[in-house]
């Protein structure tokens, strides 16, 4: 998708095109854990996606309108940019540790296809759903 909705007006990116496989969403305690996975981010894209989550978690937002925010392509309609407080970057996956991502097997990347002889794996290494 064009995440360029998602992306801040300072990001230098060439385009916004992203590939996301995985967004998910615990609550464990008193904390909320998203776990988010894909081939890159733009500059606070994560901290975007997560501020319009909060939206939709505090009811001012209806979760079907991201579809619209998307098309659109108007930062306007996402919501406010989360504070990186308590956001982090836990693990970045390089070709030889796809195995570690939950990449779906049909994954298809733009410049990079996904294949025993591009990534160093098989379909027996990728794991298929939630975490």
């Amino acid at each position: 998708h064009d995440f360029h909705s998602f992306r801040s007006i300072n990001c230098d990116s060439f385009n916004a095109y992203r590939y996301l496989w995985l967004l998910n969403i615990k609550k464990k305690s008193s904390i909320i854990e998203i776990d988010i996975r894909g081939n890159a981010f733009c500059y606070n894209m994560i901290r975007i996606i997560v501020g319009t989550l909060i939206k939709i978690g505090l009811n001012k937002l209806v979760p079907n309108e991201i579809k619209n925010i998307l098309k659109s392509k108007n930062r306007q309609l996402a919501g406010e940019t989360a504070p990186a407080k308590g956001l982090t970057i836990e693990e970045v996956y390089y070709p030889d540790l796809m195995k570690n991502t939950l990449l779906p097997s049909n994954a298809k990347f733009p410049r990079y296809p996904v294949t025993l002889k591009t990534w160093g794996y098989d379909n027996s290494q990728i794991k298929i759903g939630q975490v």
